[in-house]
């Protein structure tokens, strides 16, 4: 390959040399670290299985320890120690239970003992494995935010410029860009100040010199054909290699791969919103509102007192709302602000803080004492219930927005009134006000095409831990 003249950070011409051959040092590096991360899990399964099986030993069993060589190996078909970002127990739990369940069983059978023993022995082993397996993710997160992969992306279109902001807003990823390559850059966005480190010829160097862990390729820049040939020589020196695909910013991940007739295609496949799954979701929905409302009577009515004692108007605000397929409702919050205070929003409206069509000012002098405390904790939300017994909203679905807010949606956004509003939702505990919009509005997008029962269980399990840190609150 020929010497290139390339662009780096401060502007100055730089001439790279010919790219060189991966060192050996390169590919240890990668492999390394993922037969760490496979140690590390290994490591937390045994401890767990060996407390469960400890347990089972001294209730008169040793199923426990013929089970466990079985669990291992069961984890390993199911890929549960195969590395992801962010990984979280919540996400695993239904193939940890598959496969502790299974394994009891067979060993129950091989033991001797009856299926209520294996069962037995597998609610426990599934525990005690969570337990193990989620502290082991709390390690392993905070040494992502120690000890990042080193991201080089190639390509300096739009979609590779969002991806490196995402990763400088999201360190907890465990990724940090290092800069660009590309042959013929775009202007890079100033705020992200990254550097173009060269064209697709220098990539090899690039990986070697700034020990890159994994390129990430923007979908639009992968037909160059030095590209390609460079991409073969850091893949086979176990370089991580993954592709952004160009059309990612319009749609969510819904999507399989295919191969037809020797080419690629991703096929866009999201959920349905119907069937057994969409009716345990409205059960859900009604007895846990009904149970909180009846539940929370005593609480509901301290909080309308204080609100009365604190400024005068009423103790409920209602406001139009759009849900499920454009139907308009009328949404319940206890009042935290002053009682005109919509006809104030003039007032403030350069102080807006948020992009795209949402609102949010944090020191909005419309809020009352009690209402900047019932905000914070998220507790001006509950009447929602309401709403949700009525079917205009759901416990888990996007936020709920504003017609304004609709009549400025990009038509792909749209797509996200296919559900109804939530109360809580994958925006909400995912950062709600701290996230541009849209990242948000994606985030929304994501939830409506991967919805299942299941979701909705692990963002009800992630929401409190949101509310109490008041996290994103406004």
């Amino acid at each position: 390959m020929l010497p290139l003249t390339t662009e780096v950070g401060t502007g100055r011409g730089l001439r790279v040399s010919p790219a060189p051959a991966l060192a050996p040092a390169a590919e240890r590096s990668a492999a390394g670290r993922d037969r760490s991360y496979r140690f590390r899990l290994l490591a937390a399964d045994a401890s767990g299985l060996l407390a469960a099986a400890t347990i089972s030993l001294v209730a008169g069993t040793h199923i426990g320890f013929v089970t466990a060589p079985m669990v291992v190996v069961t984890f390993k078909l199911l890929q549960l120690y195969t590395a992801q970002p962010r990984p979280t127990v919540l996400d695993q739990v239904s193939r940890i239970a598959l496969a502790i369940a299974a394994a009891g069983l067979v060993a129950g059978a091989v033991v001797g003992s009856s299926s209520t023993v294996g069962l037995m022995y597998a609610t426990i082993a599934t525990i005690t494995v969570m337990c193990a397996r989620a502290t082991a993710f709390t390690f392993e997160r905070r040494r992502l935010l120690t000890h990042p992969q080193r991201v080089l992306i190639a390509g300096t279109g739009a979609v590779a410029q969002e991806f490196a902001d995402r990763l400088l807003r999201h360190p907890e990823y465990g990724m940090t860009p290092v800069g660009f390559i590309d042959q013929n850059p775009d202007p890079i966005d100033p705020d992200l100040d990254l550097p173009v480190l060269g064209g697709p010829s220098a990539l090899s160097h690039v990986v070697l010199e700034f020990k890159v862990d994994r390129v990430v390729v923007d979908g639009d820049a992968i037909r160059d054909d030095d590209l390609l040939s460079a991409l073969n020589v850091v893949t086979a020196a176990r370089v991580e290699v993954a592709v952004l695909p160009s059309l990612s910013p319009h749609l969510s991940s819904a999507i399989a791969v295919e191969g037809v007739a020797g080419l690629t295609l991703l096929a866009y496949r999201p959920s349905s919103h119907r069937g057994a799954g969409w009716w345990a979701k409205r059960s859900l929905d009604v007895v846990v509102a009904s149970a909180l409302i009846v539940l929370g009577a005593p609480f509901f009515a301290l909080v309308a007192l204080a609100i009365k004692l604190d400024s005068s108007g009423p103790v409920l605000f209602s406001q139009l709302r759009i849900g499920r397929r454009g139907r308009a409702f009328r949404l319940f919050k206890f009042r935290s602000m002053v009682p005109d205070a919509e006809l104030r929003l003039t007032e403030i409206a350069l102080a807006n803080e948020a992009d795209g069509p949402f609102f949010k000012c944090t020191r909005d002098p419309r809020i009352t004492r009690v209402g900047r405390f019932i905000r914070r904790t998220s507790i001006d939300e509950l009447p929602q219930l309401l709403n949700v017994i009525r079917g205009e909203m759901s416990l888990v679905g996007p936020r709920p927005a504003l017609p304004a807010e609709v009549a400025e949606f990009p038509d792909w956004f749209q797509h996200r009134l296919e559900v109804p509003p939530g109360l809580t939702g994958l925006w909400q505990v995912s950062g709600r006000f701290l996230l541009p919009f849209y990242e948000a509005a994606r985030l929304d997008v994501y939830y409506v095409d991967h919805w299942s029962f299941g979701l909705d269980l692990k963002i009800l399990a992630r929401t409190p831990s949101v509310v109490l840190s008041g996290r994103g609150a406004r």
